[in-house]
């Protein structure tokens, strides 16, 4: 009975810790956003050479919007900063979190799926979002 239970906490341990969360990566040359378990292949940039890839953090249910670039990306926690295509560094605002209601900023056009009504926090039209749920 020990041994069955020893392997059942082994194989549970290996499940919850041995699997790689995916990850959100930006290239730095053509911009393309990219979600991989591992880092990805850096041949083939269509900005000509190799890509050059920045890892902006683990995959989550938080959704967060850049005010220079306008990139969305959903991860656990705020995204690296560094490396933003607008310019300097990213400036990032959590909007909410991933849900089933779909929502469409009527300036700016930005769309997301949430739980709850995003923040309203800087719309890059100007002002703040004026989100619709359809």
């Amino acid at each position: 009975m020990k041994k069955i239970i020893m392997l059942f906490f082994l194989i549970l341990l290996s499940t919850i810790y041995g699997a790689e969360n995916p990850h959100v990566y930006i290239c730095r040359k053509c911009d393309i956003k990219v979600v991989k378990s591992k880092r990805p292949n850096v041949t083939y940039c269509s900005a000509q050479g190799n890509h050059n890839w920045v890892d902006l953090g683990c995959c989550g249910e938080n959704i967060y919007h850049c005010r220079k670039c306008r990139k969305i990306v959903h991860t656990e926690k705020k995204p690296t900063v560094i490396y933003c295509s607008a310019q300097g560094n990213h400036n990032w605002d959590l909007l909410a979190k991933t849900g089933k209601d779909q929502y469409l900023c009527r300036k700016c056009n930005i769309k997301i799926s949430a739980r709850i009504r995003p923040s309203v926090i800087y719309c890059p039209a100007g002002g703040n979002h004026n989100w619709n749920k359809f």
